[in-house]
């Protein structure tokens, strides 16, 4: 299997990106790579986020803890982990969990099958995924690009209910890492599966500085979806 050292490639891409405005230190990079060596914090962090909680705090069983406060009036964000500091602008914290991601988190392959966070869902999804087997999910299609006028962003994944796949009436949804709780079948990959991932799908995204969807900034994702309401209001 490919293996790439992931560590060199994020200080690579953070340091040569030019669609963020946060200066980039030594800490920055390091903060990253500890983030990225540490799925659970960084999802961890995006769902607090997302649910505008005032501080997320993550104590493992051993090693340091790691702390951010939220300041929602100020749009700020302060993380202090191992004896590093940093202090971001929320649109900049989110840009650089992007990054993150986009360098550190798994593609899974083709006909995987993951549960998914209910929590991170729309309702209507919730609903109808709470019962039976679960959240469960089967990856049909990945590293997706929306429309033109989003080029800055990638779908993570293309995803159908397990176990139903295709069926009529029944849309895929998008799926990104963020969503994704835990696997829990991977499908096959074999050595060209391994190399057309990394080399092409996570290349391709890295080199036009793409971030996943589950990081769209607040004025693409109105700009994005303002067609959708105007259709239900319709």
């Amino acid at each position: 299997m490919v293996q790439y050292d992931k560590n060199k490639i994020f200080t690579s891409i953070i340091t040569s990106r030019t669609r963020e405005t946060f200066e980039v230190d030594d800490t920055l990079i390091q903060l990253g790579q500890q983030l990225g060596m540490r799925p659970q914090i960084l999802k961890g962090l995006y769902k607090a986020l997302r649910k505008l909680e005032d501080i997320y705090e993550y104590v493992p069983s051993f090693g340091a803890t790691f702390t951010c406060h939220f300041d929602y009036e100020n749009q700020e964000a302060q993380i202090h982990y191992n004896q590093l500091d940093q202090l971001f602008s929320i649109t900049d914290l989110q840009d650089f969990m992007g990054i993150v991601d986009s360098v550190y988190s798994p593609i899974y392959p083709l006909g995987s099958v993951v549960e998914l966070d209910l929590e991170l869902l729309p309702e209507e999804l919730q609903k109808s995924l709470a019962e039976g087997p679960g959240p469960l999910v089967t990856i049909s299609g990945r590293k997706m690009p929306l429309q033109e006028g989003f080029d800055d962003y990638v779908v993570d994944y293309l995803a159908r209910i397990w176990p139903l796949g295709e069926m009529p009436g029944m849309d895929a949804f998008f799926v990104s890492n963020m969503m994704i709780e835990r696997l829990r079948f991977e499908g096959y990959s074999d050595d060209w599966e391994s190399q057309f991932t990394e080399d092409v799908l996570r290349a391709t995204q890295l080199s036009q500085q793409q971030v996943s969807t589950a990081f769209m900034r607040s004025e693409d994702f109105v700009r994005y979806y303002e067609p959708y309401l105007n259709t239900e209001e319709d």
